[in-house]
Order: structure tokens, then sequence, then C-alpha cells
């Protein structure tokens, strides 16, 4: 499966395609990264894939190679509570975390946060028109990316699907013009909220997020 800007369909030049491979429950991380690079240079023409190197022990584990020139991070996801996977599962189910510790989830996140954010916004045409706007705007003037402090692409996206929100029909034009007059406005650190949080949802040792107890979500694993 892939996530990230391919599956948001905002991928640019340059950019690595996030992919996930989802596993059943009797196969482990150590299995994935003892076996399947072997396989995936099998299948592989001769000399397709280059500077293939394994990270186990990332805050979220991963392979990444060049697949014919093409930035490939290959992450793993186990399944605990199927011993089968099937092409149509629905990665957003809740009860696909249980069973998982921390990093396991964080493997899975990039896919439902995909997923999730692409069934939230009206017109998944303009939003990725609006987006791909926002990102090339905020490249040029060197204000993205989370490592240097500024939003990262998730964020970006959040940002953006919050005002197709608000304006359901509007063109992407207008949606580009209403995220500059919108945000420069909000009420920070006031959270942007796609969807009304469950407080009363709970799964295993995972909490639900609320802003009024940690305004920064990633520090920690929720649902």
């Amino acid at each position: 499966m892939t996530f990230g800007s391919f599956k948001l369909g905002v991928i640019g030049p340059g950019s690595d395609i996030d992919t996930l491979v989802v596993a059943p429950s009797n196969i482990t991380a150590d299995d994935f990264f003892s076996t399947f690079p072997e396989i995936l240079q099998k299948m592989a023409p001769e000399g397709a894939i280059t500077e293939l190197t394994l990270k186990p022990d990332a805050f979220a584990p991963l392979i990444t190679l060049k697949y014919q020139g093409v930035d490939l991070d290959v992450l793993f996801g186990r399944i605990a509570i199927h011993n089968q996977i099937k092409k149509d599962l629905l990665m957003t189910s809740q009860d696909l975390l249980r069973g998982l510790t921390d990093q396991e989830v964080r493997s899975l996140n990039g896919v439902r946060v995909a997923d999730e954010l692409l069934s939230l916004v009206p017109e998944q045409g303009v939003f990725r028109t609006a987006l791909r706007a926002i990102k090339l705007w905020s490249t040029r003037r060197a204000i993205s990316g989370n490592i240097y402090g500024f939003p990262g692409g998730v964020a970006w996206a959040i940002l953006v699907a919050r005002v197709c929100q608000l304006y359901p029909k509007a063109t992407a034009s207008t949606v580009v013009m209403k995220f500059f007059r919108i945000l420069e406005k909000w009420q920070w650190p006031m959270p942007v909220v796609l969807k009304h949080i469950d407080y009363n949802t709970r799964i295993g040792n995972l909490k639900v997020w609320n802003s009024k107890v940690c305004l920064c979500p990633h520090s920690r694993k929720y649902i």
C-alpha cells in the first residue's frame, strides 16, 4: 500500500514513494528484514535495485532503496488480529491496532492517515490541486519540513483539507485564497481538527489525543 504524497496524489519531481508492506500476524519485523530484500532482488530486473539499506532501528523501521532510479521507502506493518491479508482490507478500521506495539502502530499510521484524509475532504480533485499549490509555495519559500521546524507534508495536507471542508463547493483557486485568509486569523494554538474526536474510544494502551493535555500528537502514540 502507498501513502504520503504519492497516495494523496501530490507527488512531485524528485519525491520518494512511501510504501507499506502489510503482513498477517505470523510474520514478524525480523522476518521482513531478513527475507524481503532477497525477495525484492529476485523479482526485480538485474541492476534495477540500488542503494538498498535496512533501517530496523528507525522510529518507524523501514527499508530504503532506489528502483530504476526512483526512491522508495518500504515500511513493514503487521496486523495482529488477522492471519490472512485480504486485498479489500480497510486500513482505517480501529480494530487493526489491537495487539500492536507503539512501533507497529507507527508503521501503519502513514496509510491510515492518507486514507482518512481523502475520505474527509468533499472533493478530492479540488483538494489535490490546492495542496499542490500550497506545497509548491511553501517549498519555494523554504518553510516546509518538520525537521526544520516548519509544517511537514501531512501538516500542510491537514490544513488544506480543513479549508476544503469549510468551503465544500469551492474551486481549487478559491481554496488557496481562503487558506491564507483563514490561517492568518486562526486562533493558535487551537488545533485544526478534521473530524469529531471520540474521547471514549480506546484500544489497548493507546490514548485518544486531547489537545488540552498535549498540543503535539506526534510526541506520543494516539488513535
